[in-house]
């Protein structure tokens, strides 16, 4: 099962919008990320993605803009649109090594697939609020952060690897580092060790003794319509 899980090179393509003269709040984003499938059964999406067909591709929405309060994320009045799926690395690397012109073509091509979804779903006339596009695959980053088979989330989580991990702290004097490769992977990884991190660094530990029961008394009744 290992050795098969081994030779699945897939990774991810995103596609990075700066828009302008919109509010993607009109349109139902916020401070979430949205998964949207075309089809129920997800090992068939994968298994058609990975093959290089798009017909009915997973598609991973998130609005860096809309997840803080933070205005310097985008130049005023713009904002930002991550749009993304699954890839073959594999393919990728191969239509890159044999012509970057071929390459260009095929990223292009699944991206304006991508796009199109996102327009006959959730934002008619997005390409009209588009000023910057930029696409990133899996070659991509072992080009630019020499991730070993362009991989997005950090070292795989294979048992030798997972022995010596790092955590927060770093063999490195004043060097500390949180993300998908220290403590454990995913996002509620990345989450733990900077928590972690920030009681070491501090002393200050800012998770209460509390309890199930006290906790989901705490909880919010009702939530925003958006959600």
């Amino acid at each position: 099962m290992i050795a098969e899980a081994r030779k699945m090179l897939s990774d991810g393509l995103i596609v990075y919008l700066g828009l302008k003269d919109i509010d993607l709040r009109k349109y139902g984003f916020g401070s979430f990320n949205i998964w949207h499938q075309e089809q129920w059964n997800m090992n068939k999406t994968w298994k058609e993605q990975l093959a290089g067909n798009f017909d009915h591709p997973w598609v991973f929405l998130s609005t860096p803009t809309l997840h803080t309060k933070d205005t310097s994320t985008a130049p005023t009045g713009r904002q930002i649109l991550e749009v993304e799926t699954l890839v073959d690395y594999q393919e990728l690397k191969t239509l890159q090594e044999r012509s970057y012109t071929e390459y260009l073509k095929r990223k292009h091509q699944i991206a304006e697939k991508l796009l199109d979804i996102v327009e006959q779903k959730f934002i008619p006339n997005l390409r009209q609020h588009i000023e910057l596009k930029v696409i990133g695959t899996a070659t991509t980053n072992e080009d630019f952060v020499m991730a070993p088979k362009g991989n997005a989330y950090g070292a795989a989580l294979w048992p030798n690897y997972l022995k010596s991990r790092l955590h927060g702290t770093t063999p490195f004097a004043n060097f500390f580092w949180c993300n998908a490769t220290s403590g454990w992977g995913g996002v509620y990884g990345t989450t733990n060790t900077g928590m972690s991190l920030y009681t070491q660094l501090t002393g200050d530990d800012f998770c209460p003794d509390i309890t199930d029961e006290q906790l989901i008394a705490e909880l919010p009744t009702h939530y925003p319509d958006q959600f």
